[in-house]
């Protein structure tokens, strides 16, 4: 968490929610789908093994954050982590990392439910 901090500010800006895997992945712009689609390629092997490891020896994982583009989605960090939720089809949901300036556009693209800080 705390590198997403010191990137996009104090972490009173930061907001949490529960989203549709479904729903984010057709609400997101075709970049952020390509990249999630190219994540299985071979140069990204090494960094996705550490990340399942991690994952499945029982450590957390930081929610990937999104932004709102153009009446569509963006991840701005998480594509790995984001991949992984879809490919597997782990949950219906899953939490999501945005700021609160963001809150509003994202709100009228996909539903943002049990909105909360991330603390």
């Amino acid at each position: 968490m705390s590198d997403m901090t010191t990137v996009r500010g104090n972490s009173e800006n930061l907001f949490i929610a529960d989203v549709s895997v479904n729903i984010l992945y057709s609400q997101l712009y075709s970049l952020s789908k390509q990249l999630i689609e190219n994540t299985w390629q071979a140069s990204c092997s090494a960094s996705l093994s550490r990340l399942i490891s991690h994952w499945a020896s029982g450590g957390s994982i930081t929610p990937c954050f999104i932004r709102p583009y153009k009446s569509q989605i963006v991840i701005d960090g998480g594509h790995h982590r984001l991949a992984i939720c879809i490919a597997k089809q782990l949950e219906n949901k899953i939490p999501v990392l945005f700021t609160h300036s963001d809150q509003e556009a994202l709100s009228e693209i996909i539903d943002l439910s049990n909105c909360r800080n991330p603390v």
